[in-house]
């Protein structure tokens, strides 16, 4: 038996190298696939719909490839289309290249990926939404502020098509750490960082997830699990909605002066739908309340019970 565990821990080391070898040929080959596939034009019909598309050229640096990440975010401005990827490159295109079958960007430097907001190692980090309004931009981003601790903040710029330098006007302390334990069991989560931007009249609307902490979307003194209105004139905020798990889904309400609709990500099964009165303070009940369930992985004990007990 001892030489079967000493030949199973020599197997699972070599296995952890093959590993990393095949990540690495892996992440190469996406950049190689990117290069040569850059601005090919694909047309397909789905349903009576025609879709039209462009590869898009998302590599930022060939051989740091954790800078690289597809994921991005569409916004128009005038007749151009801004795409802001979630490393922080931004390129933008004329719409009349769909017209033409030619796909042309141009890329704009930025101050984003070489600023220490958010760590590019981490696949979960980065932008997380955009939003034009005439020649302003705002982003939010996963703010690491302090070490190994997030929250989701707002940075902005005006239009500038040589250089964007983006400052943070949503500035708030509070953030998760990506060391929360309940009895050994790790529960931080990156990808619930909400981060959908709205604006209605002269303020910014903002959702921010709960990083699944689960002591604090029902604190109406913290930010995690809310929805933030921050009044543009002079950077207050104030939580218009709490008790919220990943609201990604943001959106005015035609001819309705009060209200927004909400798309958030629940538990297992349940996922919401939820209209927004930015006149008061709502509470949607996570983790109090849902008609969603514990994913399997969560352990289901006494703090459990206490912070999340999922009354339907």
């Amino acid at each position: 038996i001892p030489i079967e565990l000493r030949e199973k821990k020599k197997l699972e080391k070599e296995n952890m190298l093959l590993l990393k070898d095949f990540d690495k040929l892996n992440e190469q080959n996406k950049v190689l696939k990117n290069k040569i596939n850059k601005g090919k034009y694909e047309i397909k019909t789905i349903e009576n719909f025609k879709m039209e598309s462009f590869i898009l050229p998302y590599i930022v640096d060939e051989k740091k490839t954790f800078l690289n990440k597809k994921t991005g975010y569409l916004g128009l401005y005038k007749y151009k289309l801004f795409v802001f990827f979630t490393s922080g490159k931004i390129i933008y295109f004329d719409k009349k290249n769909f017209n033409s079958k030619n796909f042309e960007f141009k890329q704009i430097k930025n101050d984003l990926i070489n600023s220490n907001y958010f760590n590019n190692k981490i696949k979960w980090t980065g932008v997380r939404d955009i939003l034009i309004d005439e020649e302003d931009i705002y982003i939010s981003i996963t703010d690491e502020k302090k070490t190994d601790c997030y929250s989701t903040s707002i940075l902005h710029s005006k239009i500038n098509f040589n250089f964007m330098k983006f400052e943070k006007i949503f500035k708030d302390n509070e953030c998760v750490h990506n060391n929360k334990y309940i009895k050994g069991f790790k529960y931080f989560n990156g990808y619930q960082t909400g981060g959908r931007i709205v604006k209605k009249n002269n303020f910014l609307y903002l959702t921010i997830g709960d990083y699944n902490d689960w002591q604090k979307p029902q604190n109406i003194k913290s930010i995690i699990g809310k929805v933030i209105e921050i009044n543009l004139e002079n950077k207050n905020f104030r939580v218009v909605s709490l008790g919220h798990r990943n609201p990604q889904g943001l959106q005015n309400i035609e001819n309705e002066e009060n209200y927004l609709i909400l798309t958030e990500h629940g538990p297992k099964g349940g996922d919401e739908i939820n209209i927004i009165d930015i006149k008061k303070i709502n509470n949607y009940g996570w983790p109090l309340a849902s008609y969603g369930d514990h994913y399997d992985k969560f352990p289901l004990n006494h703090f459990t019970n206490k912070y999340a007990p999922l009354k339907k």
